[in-house]
């Protein structure tokens, strides 16, 4: 039987001879190839180097945030702006000028889509508008705010805001908030 084995599969039949001697360096390289990643992994974790990477926002960051009553509104503009809140954990307001003009315009039909592009998040956000009423540097007409679930301004946006980095922003911060 074992004569007719070899005849048929030749030198691969079983010989009965031992195998090369093992290589214990490729276990070890095998060994670090797999638990190295991890070992990377719980360095950076444990050593709060993903807290220092650099954080790239858009709009201008308030630090500290700006209660709604330090902001120059109105009553009724406070008011809404509360209302609003009651009904999102965030509330983006567009600053608008009393005659709105094209570049008012384009602001005001882009703001929807931006909403629109958060997805399921949308729901945690609430568009609002209001109407600048005085020169404060804050009021500034095309301007943008974000406000927090307390009434803090947290970001503010310059006239010449851009609807892909205010939309990057968004995302970031509901993705970061406790409101999902």
């Amino acid at each position: 039987m074992q004569r007719r084995i070899t005849q048929v599969f030749g030198s691969l039949a079983y010989s009965g001879q031992k195998s090369a001697r093992p290589r214990p360096w490729a276990l070890w390289l095998l060994l670090g190839l797999f638990i190295a990643p991890f070992i990377l992994a719980l360095y950076l974790f444990s050593s709060d180097h993903a807290n220092r990477l650099p954080l790239q926002v858009y709009g201008e960051l308030q630090i500290p945030p700006l209660a709604m009553q330090e902001l120059p509104l109105t009553a009724e503009q406070q008011a809404l702006l509360q209302q609003d809140l009651k009904e999102a954990a965030w509330l983006l307001v567009h600053i608008k000028a009393a005659n709105c003009d094209a570049p008012c315009l384009k602001q005001t039909q882009v703001l929807p889509n931006i909403h629109k592009s958060l997805g399921k998040s949308q729901r945690h956000l609430k568009l609002d508008s209001i109407t600048a009423s005085s020169d404060h540097p804050y009021l500034e007409a095309g301007d943008l705010w974000v406000l927090d679930s307390s009434g803090h301004l947290v970001l503010r946006y310059q006239a010449d805001w851009l609807g892909n980095q205010v939309l990057k922003d968004l995302k970031r911060l509901l993705r970061a908030s406790n409101d999902r």
